[in-house]
């Protein structure tokens, strides 16, 4: 399950956010107070801007790639394999 795979990472300190890079008091109440719908779609459209970031990302860096590459190579980034590809 991808939930057990992420929470054995939540304690590993290489995957720690810096302390400037966290919520602050006023945000975590703000985010306490919302439904876990409001939150869901919070995190819906957090991901689809993500992936519009990265496909833009992909397609700046290879111009000249077809449109199945560039959704196959942001398909891979968003699923976090960040290995360099062959050639690259």
């Amino acid at each position: 399950m991808i939930l057990a795979r992420y929470a054995v990472n939540m304690d590993d300190p290489s995957y720690s956010h810096p302390s400037n890079d966290r919520c602050d008091a006023a945000m975590l109440e703000i985010l306490r107070g919302r439904s876990a719908r409001a939150k869901l779609l919070s995190l819906d459209a957090f991901w689809g801007s993500a992936v519009v970031l990265v496909r833009a990302g992909v397609v700046s860096q290879h111009p000249e790639w077809s449109e199945a590459l560039v959704t196959a190579e942001t398909a891979r980034r968003m699923a976090g394999q960040w290995e360099q590809r062959e050639g690259e």
